[in-house]
């Protein structure tokens, strides 16, 4: 009954997860909208094509909790990043430019110095350079 009303209301996808597989031996299932009835996608990740997203069961740590999940993934099943990674990968990203920009320094002081020192030599040289 609850699926002929979401089909009257012309939603498009509906998912099911049931971890502890009380209702079906699958713990994920989900649905598409087709010709105002819900058709079950059999396949192990749902792509929902309009939206270039997909679901899939994911086991991992979130949150400091490790479990399985669903997760949201791009339409080939990449996994789309949480905040908390997102996060962590522009930080890192970040340091990584820092210490980047701390090694081209490095070798801009030490240019620096060679120069110098070059200057020095051709002074004592007479050599106004």
């Amino acid at each position: 009954i609850k699926l002929k009303g979401y089909a009257k209301l012309g939603i498009t996808f509906y998912i099911i997860y049931d971890p502890e597989e009380h209702l079906s031996s699958k713990p994920l299932r989900a649905y598409r909208l087709v010709s105002g009835r819900y058709e079950l996608d059999a396949s192990e990740l749902s792509v929902f094509e309009p939206l270039g997203l997909g679901v899939r069961i994911w086991p991992g740590t979130y949150e400091d909790m490790s479990q399985t999940w669903l997760r949201w993934t791009t339409a080939d099943g990449q996994l789309l990043k949480t905040g908390k990674e997102r996060a962590s990968a522009a930080e890192q990203r970040a340091d990584e430019a820092t210490q980047r920009a701390d090694e081209e320094k490095a070798r801009a002081d030490q240019a620096e110095r060679e120069s110098e020192q070059l200057r020095a030599k051709l002074r004592q040289m007479g050599i106004d350079p």
